[in-house]
């Protein structure tokens, strides 16, 4: 009798929390505006159940980013079992069984830095930035060697590919890691199918962005190099690249094609090299409790960079030795055939279309505010010397905290929790000394600046770096929040204007710095 009392009173106390459930269900949802990358407001986020509203021992399952971002609020009147109405539930044995009914859990994982202590942030990020220090000095290592190759020294429209590419390209790869990183904190990875078409969607859609991005910086650094040149129409038909390609045509012309397919051959293998990285690192990272928004994104753009110039270097020298115009019109029938294959297929992909159109305005602001800053640095890195050592790691550590923050602030948003941004930041901010000390230590040690690094560019570098990762990491956390509040999606916007602010203001900063120490000697 005891037992049949117990079973009622369990049955009572699920058959009210079900009909509050089915009450909340009644409320319409709030108006969702066409193109919105997300619902009204952080209580409504598309990636979030609320755990308020599921029966006492249920699980949820956050959907996809991508997937349900239009469709959040059917998602959130769903249990993780199915629709549930009054029509369900016919009578008492009904819900019974539903109750009874055991699938096959599935978890959401949450964000780790949610119940994460500060020290294993520390452990965590201080190696990647370290690891992500060597990989931009790799990177200007490379990138000064081969300025004296041949194709390097007669074809100056490879020097701005350089920049715009590394800035284009870039910001794709790390908006691909903050979502990857979302999506694995979230548990969309942990089911074998769902990663895999998570997995695939993401990189054909990267590949159809950096080609599309490959073809815009071709065109523009043709441009460019067109309006530099100072020299006369006929001294440009008789340059170096345009009488190998024997061209019966203006000079410009053969330029500009072995620029645009160069730029696109070199994006679609480095995305594609750079894409399966960040699948691996985020997978591997969150399997092995690392939390993947502390790691990915350093990873990523310290070898993206380093991939770029190495490949945009190779392809250049070798197509400009093979000295062939058909060779190069039909590489780039076929790139841009790639490009239309990889524009079907993301069409296709419904859990990836919505995102084909997102985040092309930051690229725009970034691509402009980047120029800028490289103008600023081609006028006076022959002034101050060690500006070409210092400033690559300088904007590159203080990108790559700010990216971190702004993920992680991003991925507990889609989440629906909270983070305690305040000790965070701190520790972000503490973080940044060590890793440039021992970078100019090792600046030192090995006289890379050519004996300009005393102990005063040593102190006005400190101040300068403290100083700037404190205003970016304010405006991470500023602008990350904006943007959410704005209906968008951090993961697609925030990063682009976060790296293009920092590259400006650090070499602002840097270059004040040199400025100073000028009028104290």
């Amino acid at each position: 009798m005891s037992d049949r009392s117990t079973l009622v009173a369990d049955i009572d106390d699920y058959t009210f929390e079900l009909d509050e459930f089915a009450h909340t269900l009644d409320s319409p949802p709030p108006a969702h505006r066409p193109g919105d990358d997300r619902g009204e407001g952080e209580a409504s986020s598309p990636l979030a159940h609320s755990p308020s509203f599921l029966p006492k021992g249920f699980s949820g399952r956050h959907p996809s980013s991508a997937h349900l971002l239009n469709k959040h609020h059917q998602q959130q009147q769903r249990t993780p079992y199915g629709p549930v109405g009054e029509d369900d539930f016919d009578d008492l044995e009904s819900i019974v069984s539903f109750l009874n009914h055991d699938p096959e859990p599935v978890v959401v994982v949450a964000p780790p830095a949610q119940g994460q202590s500060q020290k294993y942030l520390v452990v965590q990020v201080t190696p990647i930035l370290l690891i992500a220090v060597v990989g931009s000095m790799v990177s200007g290592w490379l990138f000064d060697s081969v300025q004296t190759w041949p194709a390097f020294r007669n074809v100056s429209e490879l020097f701005i590919l350089v920049s715009i590419l590394m800035n284009l390209k870039g910001n794709l790869e790390v908006n691909l890691s903050s979502r990857l990183s979302t999506l694995a904190n979230l548990g969309e990875l942990e089911d074998r199918a769902n990663r895999l078409s998570i997995v695939f969607g993401n990189l054909i859609l990267l590949l159809f962005q950096t080609l599309t991005v490959g073809f815009i910086a071709g065109v523009l650094s043709s441009v460019l190099g067109l309006i530099s040149f100072t020299g006369s129409p006929a001294a440009l038909e008789s340059s170096p690249v345009s009488q190998a390609l024997a061209l019966p045509i203006p000079g410009h012309f053969s330029r500009a094609v072995f620029t645009i397919v160069v730029s696109m051959l070199s994006s679609f293998v480095g995305s594609l090299m750079i894409g399966l990285l960040i699948c691996v690192t985020v997978y591997a990272s969150h399997r092995c409790g690392v939390d993947p928004d502390n790691v990915a994104i350093p990873i990523t753009s310290s070898f993206g960079d380093m991939t770029t110039v190495l490949l945009l270097s190779r392809f250049g020298q070798g197509l400009y030795e093979l000295q062939s115009l058909p060779l190069l019109m039909g590489l780039l029938t076929l790139l841009l055939a790639l490009l239309a294959a990889c524009f079907h297929l993301t069409r296709q992909n419904k859990r990836i279309r919505p995102l084909m159109g997102a985040g092309w305005s930051p690229l725009a602001f970034a691509l402009g505010v980047t120029s800028i800053a490289g103008l600023l640095v081609k006028t006076h890195v022959t002034k101050f010397h060690a500006l070409a050592v210092l400033l690559p790691v300088f904007n590159g550590t203080v990108g790559n905290i700010c990216t971190i923050f702004a993920s992680r602030i991003s991925t507990h948003l889609h989440a629906g929790t909270q983070e305690r941004y305040g000790p965070v930041m701190v520790m972000l901010f503490l973080i940044n000394l060590p890793v440039h000390w021992i970078f100019l230590t090792f600046v030192r040690l090995l006289n890379l600046a050519h004996g300009a690094l005393d102990w005063k560019l040593w102190l006005f570098y400190t101040i300068a770096c403290l100083f700037i990762v404190f205003i970016m990491l304010s405006l991470a956390k500023a602008l990350t929040l904006l943007i959410w509040s704005w209906n968008y999606d951090p993961d697609n916007y925030t990063n682009p204007f976060l790296t293009s602010i920092s590259d400006f203001s650090g070499t602002i900063g840097l270059i004040t710095v040199f400025y100073i120490l000028q009028q104290i000697d």
